[in-house]
């Protein structure tokens, strides 16, 4: 895949996931996760996919991380049984005012 770069400057684009800027790591793991559906994935088979040379707790910092960059956007990844993206009622704007 190639990288995205600006027309401009020819720097590389930071990758976007639900409006959130993500490393191209943790956008990766987005990805894998958001594939899997409601279903999701089991740790095991994201350390192999993702993680293989590191630590479980590493994968499970990065899905922290990805989870406190995804507050306020209504999504986050849910990891009960399986890592899935699920909706949550958090990040949206009350209208009722």
């Amino acid at each position: 895949m190639l990288a995205r770069v600006c027309e401009t400057c020819g720097r590389p684009l930071a990758d976007q996931r639900l409006g959130v800027r993500m490393t191209p790591l943790k956008a990766r793991l987005f990805d894998i996760i958001e594939r899997a559906g409601p279903d999701g994935i089991s740790g095991s088979e994201l350390q192999a996919i993702m993680f293989a040379d590191r630590t479980r707790a590493c994968m499970r910092s990065h899905i922290w991380q990805i989870n406190d960059a995804l507050d306020g956007t209504g999504y986050r990844i849910a990891g009960r049984g399986g890592y899935r993206l699920e909706k949550t009622n958090r990040g949206f704007p009350c209208t009722t005012r």
